[in-house]
């Protein structure tokens, strides 16, 4: 057993002989003959065995495979994180009122704002207008409609394309929108 992991399992077993456990799922690594970590679930349960002490049933098992799979998810949202986190792009979701869901992004920091900054500020309370023509408030709304869309800005002394699409649910249903603008200029 690993050493990061042999303290929990001491303590697990010492209370198994102790009978203060009748049930047991733990999970801990090892290193196989190869010098490889492994992954293993140990579960079972504990009984009295009329008079000749405890009886530990249980089932060891190899759940690296299973281990990874786990984390595969995690470290993919790991690895966006830090994509967005240096793309030199700006990235954005709103809600139907078109008010900021999220944003991330390196380009963030061009225009004066950090990751998430702006949740919940409206469109229109950011470009400071109540103009549904406004090219970047019409494109949104035609997003809002199912239409992928694109407009050109120029903003903090920088040209942007953006490119919009709606945001949908799990049921298909548009939820808000996503954007994304790439420094042009």
């Amino acid at each position: 057993i690993v050493a990061e992991d042999r303290g929990r399992v001491n303590v697990l077993y010492e209370e198994l002989l102790a009978g203060q456990v009748d049930r047991y799922d733990i999970s801990y690594r090892i290193v196989d003959g190869h010098g490889a970590i492994r992954w293993i679930r140990d579960t079972g349960t504990v009984s009295n065995a009329d008079g000749a002490g405890r009886v530990i049933l249980g089932i060891v098992e190899d759940s690296t495979d299973l281990h990874k799979s786990e984390h595969t998810p995690r470290q993919r949202l790991e690895w966006f994180g830090m994509l967005t986190d240096q793309s030199p792009t700006v990235l954005w979701t709103t809600d139907r009122k078109l008010r900021f869901t999220s944003s991330a992004g390196e380009g963030l920091k061009i225009i004066g704002l950090k990751p998430n900054q702006a949740i919940g500020i409206s469109l229109f309370e950011y470009f400071q207008t109540q103009d549904h023509e406004y090219e970047p408030i019409k494109c949104h709304l035609q997003a809002l409609q199912g239409h992928e869309t694109e407009y050109e800005l120029a903003w903090a002394s920088r040209i942007y394309r953006s490119r919009l699409r709606p945001f949908r649910d799990a049921t298909g249903t548009v939820i808000g929108v996503i954007g994304a603008a790439f420094d042009i200029t």
